[in-house]
């Protein structure tokens, strides 16, 4: 009698900022456990599998003027994610730029001159990382979540290159946002994060305050508490 198979090895690539503009920004779900989102997304595609391991690529934002306490609420954010194993996720760091731009108003008035935040690395660590995860054989299944089409490239490499699944998750819980055709179409599975996962990710909060250990503790900002 031949020995079971084992349960196929999952790795997850989240693109941090992709993930909390198609579906977190203004909602109360911010104070998101993505162990439990993924888990979440895994659980009606697998009959069994093994959570290896959560890559979260993010950049450190800066407070504007219009909101000062963003890059608090982000840093408190990224100690509570620190509250998972380092075996089960890492969280790798790309940077955000600002460039001052000058632009025509839409009236035809005259220009403005407009600071315009972008952020660098997330894609490119992602895509390196989805890479060299399937070099180095350390998956059977990756699944990404992110919107993003520059990564169909690299998402076709993989499933050509190596006997590996890659799933994408796109973030379009926001009704103006529409899966990509291209990572659509790259991918060998899409388990897209729509409205219809507005109870997931409602079940996938972090506790009001997270134990870091050693006394320290990560508390959920208020702005981001849920309605009462």
């Amino acid at each position: 009698m031949p020995p079971p198979e084992a349960p196929p090895r999952i790795h997850a690539y989240i693109d941090g900022l992709n993930l909390y503009y198609g579906c977190l920004k203004g909602t109360p779900y911010r104070w998101l456990d993505v162990a439990m989102l993924v888990r979440g997304l895994l659980d009606p595609l697998f009959t069994d599998y093994s959570l290896d391991h959560i890559r979260y690529f993010t950049a450190n934002i800066r407070s504007e003027p219009g909101s000062p306490e963003a890059a608090n609420r982000q840093k408190e954010y990224l100690r509570a994610l620190g509250s998972l194993s380092p075996s089960l996720l890492s969280i790798h760091h790309g940077r955000f730029l600002t460039h001052q731009r000058r632009y025509r108003l839409a009236d035809g008035t005259g220009h403005a001159n407009v600071l315009c935040p972008e952020e660098k690395g997330s894609d490119v660590n992602l895509a390196s990382w989805l890479l060299m995860d399937a070099f180095d054989g350390r998956y059977d299944v990756a699944l990404v979540i992110s919107n993003d089409s520059d990564l169909a490239t690299p998402v076709a490499m993989v499933r050509d290159r190596f006997p590996v699944s890659v799933g994408v998750a796109g973030p379009c819980y926001f009704r103006n946002r529409q899966p990509s055709y291209e990572l659509e179409n790259a991918a060998s599975f899409t388990a897209h994060i729509t409205r219809r996962h507005r109870e997931l990710l409602r079940a996938s909060q972090f506790p009001e305050v997270v134990e870091l250990g050693g006394g320290k503790r990560a508390f959920r900002p208020k702005r981001w508490a849920p309605p009462a």
